[in-house]
C-alpha cells in the first residue's frame, strides 16, 4: 500500500534577501549558505510516486521558469479561488483573532491578508503569525503543486500506450485525438506544478527567516517554538523536531497544534497511517474547523475512497478550499468514467485522470 505522504526536505535553503538564516541558541540547525532564495536551482525535495523533483520548465522544454512567471501563474490561481466569495470578511482582516481565523480555514488566497495584517500589527504575536502563516501558504502550494505533478505522470502513463501504437501506424483519429489531449494536460500541469513548487519555497523561506527571528527574540515562548517545530518537520530535521515537541509539550500540553504535528510525524516519518489519522481525528474533534487537519486526513488515506470521502468532509468545512476547488471535481470525473474505483490506491489520488476544465492543469 502506497502511503500519501508530503514530505519536504529544504536541502539548501537561505532567507529572504539572499542572507544566511542566523541560529536561534540551540534549538534551529545551521542551514547551509546558498545563493538567491529565487534561484531555480534551488534544492526541494518532495517525496511522493513519481521520485522526481518538481517540474520547473515553461512552456518551451528545458527553458526554465523564471521567478516573475511563477509568481504570476499562482497569483492568477489564487484570484480565480478568491473570485469565488469576493465578499468574505477575512480578505480585510482586523486583528489577530482574524488572522487565526485565516490559519483555521487554511485557505490560501486568504494567506496574503494575514501577512499584510500581521506586518501592521507588528508585536511579537504578529510576527510568529506571519511566519506560521508563510509556512502554511508554502506548503498549501507544494501540496497542490504534488497533485498537479502526479497529474502531468498519470498523463505521461495514459499516452505511452498510445504513442506505441502511433508509431506502429495503428493509431485512428480518435486515439490521436486522445494523445494530444494528455499531452497537453501533462505540459500544463508540469509547468503548474514548477510554478507552485518555486512560489511554495519562497513562502518556506520567509518563514524560516521569521521563525529564526521569533526564537532569539523569544527563546521561551510557545509560540515561537511552534513555529520552529512547523518549520523543522518541514525540512525532515526530526531530531530538532522532536526537541521542540518536548518543549511545546511542557509550555502548552494541551496545545491542538502539539496534536497535529504528531499526527504529521507518525505519518511522514514513522509511516504509521493508523497512527497519523487518528492523531488528525483528535485535531478535529478538538477544534472543528482546524482544515489543515482535515486535508491531513485526506492526505493520509489509504484508499481513493477514502480520499473521496475525505475530500468531501473538506468541502464540509470549507466549500473555498483550494483541494475542493481543483482536486474534487477531477476525482468526482475520475469515478464516473470508471477510470479510478473505490479500491484504488490512495495515493493515485487526485491525478488518476487528466485535469478537468474547472482545475487548474486545465487548458481552454
Amino acid at each position: 500500500m502506497r502511503r500519501m505522504t508530503l514530505v519536504v526536505v529544504l536541502l539548501s535553503a537561505a532567507c529572504a534577501g539572499g542572507k544566511p538564516v542566523p541560529q536561534a541558541r540551540d534549538t534551529l540547525q545551521p542551514l547551509p549558505e546558498t545563493g538567491r532564495p529565487d534561484a531555480p536551482s534551488a534544492d526541494l525535495v518532495v517525496h511522493r510516486r513519481s521520485k522526481t523533483p518538481l517540474a520547473v520548465q515553461s512552456t518551451e522544454p528545458g527553458s526554465p521558469l523564471r521567478i516573475d512567471e511563477a509568481r504570476a501563474i499562482v497569483a492568477d490561481l489564487e484570484k480565480r479561488q478568491a473570485a469565488a466569495s469576493p465578499d468574505d470578511p477575512l480578505r480585510n482582516p482586523r486583528g489577530v483573532d482574524d488572522i487565526l481565523e485565516i490559519l483555521r480555514r487554511d485557505q490560501i488566497d486568504l494567506f496574503g491578508a494575514g501577512v499584510a495584517l500581521a506586518k501592521r500589527l507588528s508585536d511579537p504575536q504578529a510576527t510568529a503569525l506571519q511566519g506560521q502563516i508563510e509556512l502554511a501558504w508554502g506548503e498549501a502550494l507544494l501540496i497542490v503543486g504534488e497533485l498537479l505533478d502526479d497529474v502531468g505522470v498519470r498523463m505521461r502513463e495514459a499516452a505511452r500506450p498510445l504513442q506505441q501504437r502511433q508509431a506502429a501506424g495503428g493509431l485512428d483519429q480518435a486515439g490521436a485525438d486522445r494523445l494530444s489531449y494528455l499531452k497537453e494536460k501533462e505540459r500544463s500541469a508540469e509547468r503548474l506544478s514548477g510554478a507552485l513548487g518555486l512560489v511554495g519555497m519562497q513562502h518556506l523561506w520567509a518563514g524560516a527567516s521569521l521563525a529564526q527571528s521569533v526564537m532569539e527574540e523569544h527563546p521561551d515562548s510557545y509560540m515561537g517554538y511552534r513555529l520552529a517545530a512547523d518549520f523543522h518537520r518541514l525540512r525532515g530535521d526530526w531530531g530538532v523536531f522532536d526537541e521542540l515537541m518536548s518543549k511545546i509539550e511542557k509550555l502548552n500540553p494541551e496545545s491542538n497544534g502539539l496534536v497535529f504535528l504528531k499526527g504529521v510525524a507518525a505519518l511522514n516519518r514513522d509511516g504509521d497511517v493508523e497512527a497519523a489519522r487518528a492523531k488528525f481525528r483528535q485535531s478535529l474533534e478538538r477544534d472543528g474547523k482546524f482544515v489543515r487537519a482535515q486535508v491531513y486526513l485526506y492526505l493520509a488515506s489509504p484508499l481513493i475512497a477514502d480520499a473521496f470521502d475525505e475530500l468531501l468532509r473538506l468541502r464540509q468545512m470549507n466549500a473555498n478550499h483550494q483541494l475542493v476547488v481543483w482536486a474534487l471535481p477531477a476525482v468526482a470525473d475520475a469515478f464516473d468514467q470508471g477510470v479510478i474505483t473505490r479500491k484504488t490506491p490512495g495515493r493515485a489520488a487526485p491525478s488518476a485522470v487528466p485535469a478537468t476544465p474547472s482545475a487548474p492543469g486545465a487548458s481552454n
